[in-house]
């Protein structure tokens, strides 16, 4: 019998050879485990093929005992190493699986995805990386799929609005963003127990944040997943971080046969960052060893810091084979795309609010206030979506942190210079103080600051700007990017506002977030539903080019706050 072998067990490749032959063991990425005298690595297609490299010629002298399982990883990565092609390919067939039609640079990240174990998706933002997720959702047909990801993505519905909009045959959706963690745990197992008897597909996102905590992460551990998606994947860079940790004892579940990972954003800090990143797609590539990978590819400062990166061709050549790569310049068209961005409001600030708009109906009823002299009213029920309430003594008093929350989680996806546009003073020293807890530098336009030069000259990263006083004649075409935190009635500045940075001298394809405030509707039936707010009512009045005024108010009488934006 052979002293040499590889077989695949419970999720690990173990490896045995003779203790003369342990560098070319060493060479794999594999650790020794003394209980099995073996050498271990993750059972992954780059595991196995990392083994056939180093370990080639001693299985064949030797005669190894080779499993079928092992076998099936090597045909993997063999199968991976064929899909580069579709990277260049420009007569791929649409997606077969969602109802959109897809651009090209789309059609290619899902046939290079569609049939491998794990997938890197490296798509800039705006260029559509969840609508091929999405594609290779359907394509995949797993069973029971889980979604990591940061809590803005649960909060704006960007899975569940995307499931509905683009798959025919869409999976049970289990958004899990909102309520504590037992409560959140309960709701996962009650969703599995039912999906065991029904057999039809479950779809679970969870936050990063979330996930890893005690009573919720045994569910999900126990979950039996087999597939994961990690959103904004850059979020688990850390490799001592929690978060990361727990992505990492997800993937290595042995039902799990498919992990995709997602992410604008992918070295937000250096080739370091990739460690935690792809242990938790593909354990494979670079091993689980972070003093070796790092050894490896950087040469360490006296203070061990990073003197230099070395080694980065072979880095690239071991993410090759899972990554497909768009960067904004595939984005000839739309020239500018707007993105809301839905946020849920607390309990106290929709009290606050629905206290406001029962006053304000009443009135309009009544014949007190009419269209003309509505803003006044309309702008304190706004203000209330960002979070403030104005007491009877004049005084603004916080009630809410949604916004703030959602516009720090999405200002730390945007490595890049940034316009965040708003109406209250307040809106300006939240969004100031958000800038400031990230590490990163402000400058303002407003009608009581004008540092704007400052910021086009480079010297700091997020302009905070009132929408009037960044309107005509304003150049700030030095970001591609601008955030809506709060929202104007006027039509006019509006429209200036969005020509400021989409302008002549602009080279780069504009995106607008915008933060919508929400709050929940009880159904008759039992459940919620999505209640829109006047967030929601002035940002399709102003896409529509409509009297915003009118239009919210309007919106009312035709039911408009049981709809969505």
């Amino acid at each position: 019998m052979s002293d040499v072998s590889v077989v695949v067990d419970r999720g690990l490749l173990i490896v045995r050879t003779p203790y003369g032959m342990r560098e070319g063991a060493k060479a794999t990425g594999a650790r020794w485990d003394g209980r099995r005298k073996a050498w271990t690595l993750p059972a992954t297609s780059s595991s196995a093929a990392a083994v056939d490299r180093e370990l080639r010629g001693l299985l064949a002298e030797r005669g190894a005992h080779v499993d079928a399982e092992y076998r099936a990883l090597l045909a993997q990565a063999a199968h991976a190493v064929g899909a580069q092609a579709a990277k260049t390919r420009d007569d791929l067939p649409d997606i077969p699986t969602v109802k959109t039609s897809a651009w090209l640079h789309q059609r290619q990240a899902f046939h290079f995805a569609k049939d491998l174990p794990a997938a890197l998706l490296d798509m800039h933002m705006g260029t559509g990386k969840t609508l091929t997720a999405l594609g290779l959702v359907g394509h995949k047909a797993s069973a029971r799929t889980f979604v990591l990801a940061p809590k803005r993505i649960i909060t704006s519905r960007v899975w569940s609005r995307g499931i509905e909009a683009h798959l025919d045959d869409p999976p049970v959706v289990l958004e899990l963003g909102d309520g504590s963690t037992k409560k959140r745990a309960q709701a996962l197992q009650e969703a599995l127990n039912l999906q065991r008897i029904t057999g039809r597909p479950l779809f679970v996102v969870v936050n990063y944040d979330a996930a890893w905590r005690p009573g919720l992460a045994e569910v999900l551990l126990g979950g039996e997943p087999t597939a994961l998606i990690f959103d904004e994947l850059h979020r688990i860079k850390a490799h001592d971080g929690k978060a990361s940790g727990f992505a990492y004892e997800l993937s290595k579940l042995p039902t799990v046969r498919s992990r995709l990972g997602l992410t604008g954003t992918l070295m937000p800090h250096g080739p370091l960052d990739l460690f935690a990143q792809l242990r938790a797609l593909d354990a494979g590539v670079f091993g689980l060893s972070w003093h070796r990978f790092r050894l490896r590819y950087t040469v360490p400062d006296f203070f061990g810091g990073v003197k230099a990166y070395q080694n980065l061709d072979e880095l690239q050549a071991k993410l090759a084979p899972l990554a497909y790569r768009a960067t904004k310049d595939v984005l000839d068209l739309p020239p500018l795309m707007h993105e809301p961005v839905r946020v849920q409001l607390g309990a106290k600030a929709v009290a606050a609010y629905r206290a406001l708009e029962d006053e304000l109906y009443a009135l309009l009823d009544e014949g007190e206030v009419t269209v003309e002299n509505a803003l006044t009213r309309l702008l304190r029920l706004q203000q209330v979506t960002s979070g403030h309430v104005m007491t009877d003594s004049g005084e603004l008093v916080q009630v809410d942190t949604a916004k703030r929350d959602a516009l720090k989680d999405l200002l730390g996806d945007l490595d890049e210079p940034v316009v965040v546009f708003c109406i209250y003073r307040e809106d300006v020293r939240t969004i100031r103080a958000v800038v400031e807890e990230l590490g990163r530098t402000s400058s303002e336009l407003t009608g009581s600051e004008d540092t704007l030069e400052a910021w086009q000259r480079g010297e700091t990263d997020v302009l905070v700007a009132n929408i009037r006083a960044g309107g005509l004649g304003v150049d700030m075409t030095r970001a591609r990017v601008a955030v809506y935190y709060s929202q104007t009635f006027s039509l006019g500045d509006y429209a200036q506002s969005l020509d400021r940075v989409h302008r002549p001298g602009q080279d780069q394809p504009v995106v607008y977030y915008h933060l919508i405030a929400e709050s929940t509707r009880k159904l008759r039936g039992g459940g919620e539903r999505p209640a829109e707010l006047v967030d929601g009512r002035v940002y399709r009045a102003l896409r529509e080019k409509k009297k915003v005024v009118e239009a919210v108010l309007e919106g009312r009488r035709e039911g408009g706050e049981e709809g969505g934006a």
